[in-house]
C-alpha cells in the first residue's frame, strides 16, 4: 500500500510528514488521528502507537523471523533486548533446534546399545 509513498525516497527520509515536510509530534498525532480513530473503532482498551511495533514483530515472529533479522528490522542496539522483549514468543524454537542437532549429528554419534 505505501510502494508509491516510499518511491523515488531515500531510506532515511521521513514517509509520514506535516504539511511543511517536519516530522509530526506525537501528540498531535494522538490528539487529531490516533485518539479519534480508537474512539470511532469502539474499542474496549486503548492502544498505544507503539502497540502496533509490538504486534508487528510478533507477526513477524510467527511468520519465521528469526531474532537477529528482527533486531535488525526494529533497529534494536543488541540482541539481548529483543531476546528478552520478544523470546517468549518462540516457545518451540528450542525444540526445533534440539530436532535439527539430533538430524545433523545423529550419524556421529555413537549407538546405544540396549
Amino acid at each position: 500500500m505505501l510502494r508509491d509513498v516510499v518511491a523515488g525516497r531515500k531510506a532515511d527520509e521521513l514517509v509520514f510528514t506535516t504539511a511543511t515536510g517536519a516530522r509530526i509530534a506525537q501528540a498531535r498525532f494522538w490528539d487529531r488521528v490516533w485518539h479519534p480513530a480508537v474512539v470511532a473503532a469502539d474499542l474496549r482498551k486503548t492502544p498505544r502507537v507503539h502497540d502496533l511495533r509490538h504486534t508487528h514483530a510478533s507477526m513477524c515472529i510467527a511468520a519465521g523471523t528469526d531474532l537477529l533479522q528482527l533486531q535488525h528490522r526494529l533497529g534494536h542496539e543488541s540482541l539481548k533486548t529483543t531476546g528478552d522483549t520478544y523470546g517468549h514468543l518462540m516457545p518451540d524454537a528450542l525444540a526445533a533446534q534440539a530436532r535439527i542437532a539430533t538430524t545433523m549429528l545423529g550419524d556421529a554419534l555413537p549407538q546405544l546399545e540396549g
